[in-house]
């Protein structure tokens, strides 16, 4: 009888061993690989924007980050991946407050051009970049839509020149580059692959992204814009932004 109840306890025990092991194996910290040049990037880590940074893609980006944060109870560290031409510094400044209270939000660099360079330097996380990932500095430029008074046209470009200095400000303290300096290099565009952003203190450390095999299956919407002249398009992609 004994004999009966040992082999019926090592049956036990062996089950739940295996049970635990197969959870531990699902587990994030179980999969991620453990290398200190390498971010893999999991449907649970990351925020993606790929494409223009303009009202939409930042308010879906909040929206995704708030869940995350909420999530993890900001303890955890979470990046913001960037592949963006640029685009609206209003709606990048609204991003830029949302996170500036968060130090383990961290930027990663595929491509970020105008506003998307400006968001790596004003978030207070690391500025991760890849290899070949490039940073692109220029002057904010604006576009008048519709007739203004010369009165009402001066304090626009009083206004915008402001975002102009604010943005350069925060980047020469960022970067320790001299404002006047920063000016001067900014006027014909600047710019920047992953190791000369790291070397000029644009960006702190080059690395290598990876995508884990949950968030390849994974499938979000995207638009694209064929042509300029046509409407977008709304395809259906991977959810890892290196696809």
């Amino acid at each position: 009888m004994k004999t009966i109840k040992l082999k019926i306890l090592g049956l036990v025990l062996f089950t739940a061993a295996l049970a635990f092991g197969a959870t531990f194996a699902k587990s994030p910290a179980a999969t991620a690989k453990v290398d200190a040049n390498t971010i893999l990037l999991t449907p649970a880590n990351h925020v993606a924007i790929v494409g223009s940074i303009n009202e939409e893609s930042v308010s879906l980006a909040i929206a995704e980050l708030s869940k995350l944060l909420n999530s993890r109870k900001n303890e955890s560290e979470l990046y913001l991946v960037l592949d963006t031409p640029g685009g609206s510094v209003l709606a990048g400044f609204r991003l830029y407050e949302f996170l500036k209270p968060y130090k383990n939000v961290h930027t990663v660099t595929l491509n970020s051009y105008s506003m998307g360079a400006v968001l790596v330097e004003l978030i207070p996380g690391t500025r991760y970049i890849t290899e070949t990932g490039t940073i692109m500095f220029h002057r904010v430029s604006i576009a008048i839509g519709q007739p203004q008074h010369i009165d009402e046209i001066k304090s626009s470009l009083e206004y915008y020149k402001s975002m102009e200095n604010l943005v350069i400000d925060k980047t020469a303290e960022r970067t320790g580059i001299p404002y006047n300096d920063l000016e001067k290099e900014i006027q014909n565009e600047l710019f920047m692959l992953g190791t000369t952003a790291v070397k000029r203190n644009f960006a702190d450390k080059v690395i290598a992204v990876e995508c884990d095999a949950a968030l390849i299956k994974q499938k979000k919407k995207r638009l694209v814009q064929p042509l300029p002249f046509l409407p977008p398009l709304e395809i259906i992609v991977s959810a890892c932004p290196l696809l």
